[in-house]
This record gives structure tokens, C-alpha cells and sequence, in this order.
């Protein structure tokens, strides 16, 4: 790909490749600080303004554009091209599973019990939150006696409200009080641990979630818990007062919900199989992607000037 043909001639050019005197004529540059660029641009970067007569005379170059997908480390984000039989079977089993759940439509409260809620309930009390009978009368009133996949994994105004993204979001990996990566007990996680079932599921998750000191940009947190934050109603509007007033409590409910329908419909579709193949397709989906990447780069675009 040629620079004359993806930058035109007024372009503003980075200092760096302006530095380059063997690819310029220096004598028909004008050197200077770009008055159009953002703010925070134009403190840092000095800039050139290219003449038409100058641009006619660049050299070639080759620039490699590669917008990595996939930044999260859920291995069953993507349906992956895989060889294996299981892998196949599986993913058709939960596709199946959503169009018509059947017996596995079961209420939270059969997956996500009372007793439950009530050692969720607990710690968040430990933790300090006032007000939980709202959460009580959520729980009780409405959510508990929804059915798990479709009237909540499939209603768009848990997304609209962002009370299971943004937990995720905000717990899915992080950095114990010794630097170490740890991640949330979950199917959508690079948790690795063994899952016996439900009951063993929900004993990690709160030891995670509740008992866990965690590193957080130097500053070391009590728990997984202490980096969630009020989800702001102006900014998802979806949310109402009472949501958004209880939101810290609400989402931490949805999400370990969302993940104790997940390990209960994995363990019901593919009991001996979901857990080798999640280890598997985080091994190479995300351990060794950064490995995978670079090694493409160096065998197909070796030659390239930028990347």
C-alpha cells in the first residue's frame, strides 16, 4: 500500500517520519505545530504540513492496519472454527437451548436459590450497604421467579442497563494483593478451577467476589466488590431512580445470576465436556494470542515499514 494513496497532500505527518531526511526534501517542508489537531494531540506531537510538490516525491511505504478482534478473555464469546466434535455439539446445544429452552427454562430461584440470596445478601450487609430491602423486594417480588433463559438471559433490558456487562466488565480478570492474574469464577471467564456443580460454583465466586484483596492501579482494595460503581441513570437511561439508587447491590445479584445460569445449563448440555474445552479454547483463544499474532506478522508482513 502507497502513503501518496492513503494521505493527501495537505496531511499533517507525524515528527517521527518527518525525521526521516532520506525519505523527504526537507527544504519543502513547513515545520509546524498542527492548529486543527486535538488539544491533547498538539501538546505532545509536533507535526508537518506536506506540500503538493513534496508529497509527488515520497517514497513507497508499507503499512500493515490489523484491528485485532476479540479483547476479552470469554471463550465462548465467538462460535470458534474448531475440529473438535464436543466443541460443535456444544455450541449447537446452547443455540438450540435458547431458541427453545424447554425443561432447562427453570425460575432463578430453582438455579439461584434463597439460601443463596441470603449469603449474597450477607455480604453485601458486611460490606456496608444500607437500604436492601429494596433488593429484597426486587428479588422476592419479580427477578426470582423469571425464567433463567427466557425472561432473563434473553431480556435486551438487563444489556439497556448494563447490570451484568458492567459487573463483567469490571471483575472478569484482575490482579490479586500479589500482582497475580485471577479471574472471576465463570463459564465467560479464564477461570480454570474445576466446577463440580452449582453449589461449587457459588462457594469460589463469593470467596472472589467478597473475600479476595485485590491490586487495582497500585492501590490494593479489599475485595472484587470494591471496584464496582454506581451505574449512572443519565448515562443509561434504561435505569430507573429506584435501580439506579440500589445499583452497586443489583448488579452484583444480576451477575452472579447470569453466571449461575450459564454453569447450570453447561453442566446440563455437556457435563464432562464444556470445562476441558473452555480450558482449551482460553489456552489458545487468549493465552497465546499475543504469541499468535506476532508470529503472523513476522511470516506474512515481515517487510513492512509501519505497523
Amino acid at each position: 500500500m502507497k502513503v501518496s494513496k492513503m494521505i493527501p497532500s495537505d496531511a499533517i505527518v507525524p515528527s517521527w517520519l518527518a525525521s526521516r531526511k532520506d525519505w523527504w526534501n526537507v527544504e519543502d517542508l513547513n515545520f509546524r505545530r498542527s492548529s486543527s489537531a486535538p488539544a491533547q494531540i498538539r501538546q505532545c506531537v509536533d507535526t508537518i504540513e506536506v506540500s503538493p510538490e513534496s508529497s509527488k516525491r515520497r517514497p513507497d511505504l508499507f503499512v500493515v492496519s490489523w484491528n485485532i478482534a476479540s479483547p476479552n478473555n470469554n471463550p465462548f464469546e465467538y462460535w470458534s472454527m474448531h475440529e473438535c466434535t464436543e466443541y460443535n455439539n456444544l455450541m449447537v446445544a446452547l443455540e438450540a437451548c435458547f431458541e427453545n429452552p424447554s425443561e432447562l427454562d427453570q425460575q432463578l430461584r430453582q438455579i439461584f436459590t434463597n439460601e443463596m440470596y441470603y449469603q449474597l445478601r450477607q455480604q453485601l450487609s458486611n460490606e456496608g450497604l444500607a437500604d436492601l430491602d429494596h433488593l429484597d423486594a426486587y428479588w422476592f417480588g419479580s427477578l426470582s421467579k423469571r425464567r433463567a433463559v427466557s425472561e432473563f438471559l434473553k431480556d435486551v433490558s438487563f444489556g439497556e442497563k448494563r447490570l451484568i456487562s458492567m459487573p463483567d466488565r469490571m471483575t472478569n480478570i484482575l490482579k490479586n494483593a500479589h500482582g497475580e492474574t485471577i479471574y472471576r469464577p465463570s463459564p465467560i471467564t479464564g477461570c480454570i478451577t474445576d466446577l463440580v456443580n452449582v453449589e461449587t460454583w457459588w462457594s469460589l465466586w463469593k470467596d472472589y467476589m467478597f473475600k479476595t484483596s485485590i491490586c487495582l492501579r497500585g492501590k490494593i482494595l479489599p475485595n472484587a466488590f470494591a471496584v464496582l460503581d454506581k451505574i449512572s441513570r443519565s448515562k443509561y437511561p434504561a435505569l430507573d431512580e429506584a435501580e439506579e439508587a440500589m445499583s452497586r447491590p443489583l448488579q452484583t445479584l444480576c451477575l452472579a445470576l447470569f453466571d449461575a445460569v450459564f454453569t447450570q445449563l453447561l453442566f446440563k448440555l455437556a457435563p464432562d465436556t464444556w470445562q476441558p474445552l473452555k480450558r482449551q479454547l482460553h489456552e489458545n483463544l487468549y493465552e497465546k494470542k499475543a504469541a499468535c499474532c506476532i508470529s503472523l506478522l513476522h511470516d506474512q508482513d515481515l517487510d513492512a515499514d509501519i505497523f
